[in-house]
């Protein structure tokens, strides 16, 4: 058996997230720690310590700050922006900062992504908690 191709973005919470699922589904597999083994090498990986660097090491190489797009360049279009980015960054004072002065930023969006999008696809539970209340 060939072993899975990394996706080009890997995610370690979802690769442990598949390792406990896995132990769910199989538990004569034993412990977590032999379904992470199992999963590691899946991926054509001889352990799980040697997947995790290899996915850290990936992770680092990858831009993680977004580009602000020229359609957002005006004082109206920089505080969107600044709502959008402290969403995407986890950045809850300067989100809270933000929605103090203007609450329908829990809404703002660009391209019909809206700002809590962005929080919870980089797993920041406080700033969506945040978004998800100011936007009531």
């Amino acid at each position: 058996m060939s072993a899975r191709a990394l996706p080009p973005r890997p995610n370690l919470n979802q690769l442990k997230r598949q390792a406990k699922e896995l132990l769910r589904r199989q538990p004569q597999l034993g412990r977590l720690r032999d379904s992470r083994r199992t999963i590691a090498e899946e991926y054509g990986f001889a352990s799980w310590d040697a997947l995790r660097t290899r996915v850290e090491s990936l992770v680092a190489t990858v831009p993680t700050s977004m580009i602000k797009p020229p359609e957002l360049d005006s004082e109206e279009g920089d505080i969107v922006w600044n709502a959008l980015s402290a969403s995407d960054d986890g950045d809850v004072d300067a989100l809270r900062r933000l929605l103090e002065r203007d609450a329908r930023l829990s809404r703002a969006e660009y391209w019909y992504t809206p700002a809590i999008h962005f929080a919870v696809r980089e797993g920041h539970m406080e700033a969506v908690q945040l978004l998800e209340h100011r936007s009531l």
